[in-house]
């Protein structure tokens, strides 16, 4: 009983939707992703996020990391981008937002590929966000020592 209220606290992934990503800044932005579009109201399909790029950087850790933001997009976001679009259940995109010819914010665009309507309703937050990188045992139907081999790995390419 005590341990199946322990569930709760933990975030549940079925692995399929993460085991081929080779970034961990695409497990961390498809761990945040997800959260939002589970929690959007029925009838919304699509989730806006506006975020700062120095608010961005200090979420994933690298603050003091891509000086440049070109170095950023082609490293962290593109590769994020692709990893999710390609081996998870969401599509996202992004938008860099300029003020001159600075880029201060990065618009993200996310939604369920299975859940895209043609008339999508859209929320859109500008709040600061964080990412919680929580891992609990996948949920799969695969043979579980190959599960949780899989899931370390995750976990040391995530960690490490």
């Amino acid at each position: 009983s005590r341990l199946s209220n322990l569930s709760g606290l933990f975030t549940k992934y079925d692995i399929k939707n993460i085991a081929m990503f080779k970034s961990k800044y695409a497990f961390i932005l498809y761990d945040f992703f997800r959260m939002k579009l589970d929690q959007m109201p029925d009838g919304v399909t699509v989730y806006l996020q506006k975020i700062s790029v120095s608010d961005f950087k200090t979420n994933l850790g690298i603050s003091d990391n891509y000086k440049r933001f070109s170095n950023l997009q082609k490293k962290v976001l593109d590769v994020a981008k692709l990893n999710i679009n390609k081996h998870s259940n969401i599509k996202v995109s992004y938008e860099v937002i300029k003020t001159g010819r600075t880029p201060t914010h990065i618009k993200f665009t996310m939604s369920y590929k299975k859940k895209i309507a043609p008339r999508a309703t859209q929320v859109e937050h500008q709040d600061e966000i964080a990412f919680d990188t929580t891992i609990e045992e996948p949920e799969t139907k695969t043979d579980p020592s190959k599960a949780k081999a899989i899931l370390a790995n995750i976990k040391k390419g995530i960690f490490n």
